[in-house]
Parts: structure tokens; C-alpha cells; sequence
């Protein structure tokens, strides 16, 4: 805890924390423990008869009150009243927490005013998470107002001792605004200070929330906050005199005109600032489109420069797809040209190893003649006289003769030792002219003194 004090008070603080052992705790105590006003005393009351040992009470030098049986709201404040010491009293519930130096500035002010015996600073709601909300309580001090609503959390005010002396306690009949019949109990004997500076943070979410966004709940008899300020007004309508009550219910009417001219320059101001928002956005939309439009007509360009090469590109594919066209229709035509070449060379081949095929029969069939021929006796008994023949008619010499006797011997001793074999006979009309022309070179042959000669 800090040890520094302020300059005009060295007077004991007593910050009374109710608990029920909530984790929160830990930055209750350590929000007090960072106080720039030193003279602090902690009075923890265990309202709940926790185990309070895991938040070391002792390392912030807390008095610790443990009741004998568990207290309720109203019963753990009153607890802490009676165990506080110091000259001025302050309440912070354990899951709520204050800034720095909400203490000295909240002690500066009372000790500066000598007339007013309590002071308050402005709140500010968080979600349960801590994160702060856009509400604020920072209402100004108004009694009659106070008559009508509770607006001052309770952990932002710091008042004296001598209002508990004068006999300002909780009432334990209440378990909703025990703190707001606090305050008009107060009221009784002094007014509040308000310092308009955020020092206090109220966690949304507690036991005894209170703040709702729906107004219409605190009227509604079956709703427990209409039910507790039926109950709170009970107790203080015969406290208030009518004058009081009338000034109250003037007070609540020009509230609620000044509420509605608020909400109306509220709403105003939000209209302005969001008809200057959708400028703005006009503005960013107006040039967006412009840069839009740009990259459309750039890209329109760029487009139509595509068209163009794209076009180029077809007229040159279309011109090489017609070169392409005609030089294959010349190559299908020649193809077709030499294909009918290579078929009439084909069907010629074939018609010459026909006749090639037909030549081969006729030749075994002559050669096979020949050597019935050459074999016969009439050709044996004939020889004599062909050689004769020869002889007489001077065209050949001995030498010659003697050769041709050898050479008919050789050639009757091959035909004897060859073997015909002949092959199927070619057609009718074919073999017959073959045959003739056989024929016509036997006789021929046979007239003559020469000889066959197969080399």
C-alpha cells in the first residue's frame, strides 16, 4: 500500500469491502492497495463465511470481520460500520474497483468544504469482463431528484463518520437499494459534493444490479425493482412533507423535458453525425466510382486493343488454315495419283509373275517333251542319217561333227537324268496359244540340224 499522503489530511480512510469470495476480489483490494492516499484502512467483512486465505487479507493489513452465521447485503455493511475507524468511510463491494487517486481526490474535496459531509465522483459501468461501457454515472447532486432515483453507485462516495454517529445505518429490511435509503438518510443532514472526474468502475452483472436498460421495469409492480422502491417509498412518504413531494414531482417534469430535449439533441446530433458520416461515404463512393470508371476505360481500351491482335491473330490462322488446306488437298492428290501408280504397278508385277509362272510350266512341259523326244527310238534311229545329212551338205566340219555326236550323247544322257515336274496348267485360252507356239518352235527345231540349248 502506498505510503503517501496529501498535503492537507493525514485523517484514517476506512474502505469497508463486503465479500463472498468471489476471484474479483483480488483486484478490489489491489485497486485500494494502489491508492495514492496512504492512511487507509481495510475492513473486509466475510458476509459469506469464505475461505478467504487464497486473497492474503494480511498482505494488505485488512481487518478481517468474520460474523457468526453468514449476513445478508444490509447486515455485512452494518458489520463494517461498526469495525471502521477511520474519520471518513467509503464502501467498495468486492467486485467493483477504483482508480488511483479516487481517495485523495475524494478527500481533498470534503476537507475544502466544510459545510458538506459527503462526496461522490462520476462511475463508470464495465461489462462483466471489465471493459468499459459508454454509460457513465455523472449525474450532479439533486435532493429532489434523489427523492425520485438512486443515481450515486455506492463505492463512489466518501463520507464522514459523524453521519454514523448521528445514526445513518443500513436498513436490513431491504435487499434491493439499501443504498439509496442510505443516501436519503444522508441527505437529512448535509448535501453531496459531486467531482465530475471517472475514479470509480462498477462492474455490470452483480447481486444487486440495478441499472437496466428498460426504464419501464422499475414501475412495474410484479418486477422486484418495482417491488423494492414500493417499499423504499413506503418507508420515506410520511418523511417528505408536500411540499417537498410537490417540488419532487415538478422537478420530475422538468427532468423529464430536459430528458427528451437531451434525447432529442441526442438524436439530432446522431443524425447530424451520421448525415456527415454518409457524406463521407458519398464522398469515398463518388471517388471509388470515379477510380472505377477509370479502370473500366482503361481496361475497355485495353480490351479493344485485344480485339484488334485477336483479329490479326484469326486473319493470319484463317490464311495459314487455307495455305494448310491446299497443301494437303495437293498432297491427297498426288497421294491418290501414286497410290493408283503403285496399284497399276502392283497389278503389272503380278500379271508378269503370272506369266513368268505360265513360261515355267510350258518350259518343263517342253523340256519334258524333249526328252520324250530325245528318248524315243525314232530320234536314235534318226540320228545317223541327220548327221548324214550334215555331212553331205558341207556345213559342218569332222572336228564339229565329232562334237555334236559327243554333245548329243550329253544331252540325251541330262534329259534322261532330269525328272520332270510339272505345275498346274495355266488357263485354257493361254495354254493353247502356248502351245501352238511350242509347237511351231519344235518343228521348227526338228528341221534344223542345230540343238536345244537351256543355259
Amino acid at each position: 500500500m502506498s505510503t503517501e499522503t496529501t498535503a492537507t489530511s493525514s485523517n484514517l480512510v476506512s474502505i469497508i469491502c463486503r465479500t463472498i469470495g468471489r476471484e474479483e476480489l483480488c483486484q478490489a483490494l489491489d485497486s485500494i492497495a494502489k491508492q495514492t492516499y496512504g492512511n487507509i484502512e481495510i475492513v473486509l467483512v466475510n458476509s459469506a463465511q469464505q475461505n478467504l486465505s487464497a486473497f492474503d487479507p494480511e498482505r494488505y493489513q485488512a481487518v478481517v470481520v468474520n460474523p457468526e452465521k453468514p449476513l445478508s447485503r444490509t447486515q455485512a455493511a452494518n458489520a463494517g460500520l461498526e469495525s471502521a475507524n477511520g474519520t471518513y468511510l467509503m464502501f467498495l463491494d468486492d467486485d467493483d474497483w477504483i482508480a488511483e487517486n479516487h481517495v485523495e481526490i475524494l478527500l481533498t474535496a470534503i476537507e475544502n468544504n466544510n459545510e458538506c459531509k459527503a462526496v461522490y465522483s462520476s462511475t463508470v459501468k464495465t461489462e462483466v469482463d471489465g471493459t468499459a461501457t459508454q454509460y457513465v454515472f455523472d449525474t450532479d447532486y439533486d435532493s429532489l431528484l434523489l427523492m425520485r432515483d438512486n443515481y450515486i453507485p455506492i463505492h463512489s462516495v466518501l463520507f464522514s463518520s459523524e453521519l454514523v454517529e448521528r445514526g445513518c445505518h443500513f436498513d436490513e429490511s431491504f435487499d434491493i437499494y439499501e443504498d439509496w435509503d442510505f443516501w436519503l438518510q444522508i441527505s437529512q443532514y448535509t448535501d453531496f459534493i459531486h467531482i465530475n472526474e471517472q475514479t470509480a468502475f462498477y462492474r455490470a452483472g452483480g447481486d444487486s444490479d440495478t441499472a437496466t436498460d428498460d426504464d419501464s421495469l422499475r414501475f412495474k409492480p410484479e418486477h422486484p425493482l418495482g417491488k423494492a422502491r414500493a417499499q423504499l417509498f413506503n418507508k420515506w412518504k410520511n418523511k417528505w412533507d408536500g411540499d417537498s413531494v410537490n417540488q419532487m414531482l415538478g422537478n420530475v417534469m422538468r427532468l423529464d423535458l430536459s430528458e427528451k430535449v437531451d434525447e432529442l439533441a441526442h438524436r439530432l446530433d446522431e443524425e447530424i453525425r451520421k448525415g456527415s458520416l454518409l457524406d463521407n461515404q458519398v464522398t469515398d463512393l463518388n471517388q471509388k466510382l470515379v477510380e472505377r470508371e477509370t479502370a473500366v476505360q482503361d481496361k475497355n481500351e485495353k480490351l479493344l486493343k485485344l480485339e484488334t491482335v485477336i483479329q490479326d491473330k484469326n486473319e493470319k490462322i484463317y490464311q495459314i488454315q487455307s495455305k494448310l488446306e491446299t497443301v494437303i488437298q495437293d498432297r491427297d492428290e498426288k497421294l491418290y495419283q501414286m497410290q493408283s501408280k503403285l496399284n497399276e504397278i502392283e497389278n503389272t508385277l503380278k500379271h508378269k509373275s503370272d506369266i513368268e509362272k505360265h513360261l515355267n510350266i510350258h518350259v518343263q512341259q517342253l523340256e519334258t517333251e524333249l526328252y520324250r523326244v530325245l528318248s524315243s527310238a525314232t530320234w536314235r534311229v534318226m540320228g545317223p542319217i541327220r548327221r548324214l545329212g550334215r555331212i553331205f551338205s558341207g556345213s559342218a566340219s569332222t572336228e564339229n561333227k565329232q562334237s555334236e555326236i559327243s554333245e548329243n550323247s550329253e544331252d540325251t544322257r541330262e534329259v534322261a537324268e532330269s525328272t520332270p515336274n510339272p505345275e498346274i496348267p495355266a488357263k485354257e485360252s493361254e495354254k493353247s496359244a502356248y502351245d501352238k507356239k511350242a509347237m511351231k518352235a519344235l518343228e521348227e527345231f526338228l528341221a534344223s540340224d542345230g540343238r536345244l540349248d537351256f543355259a
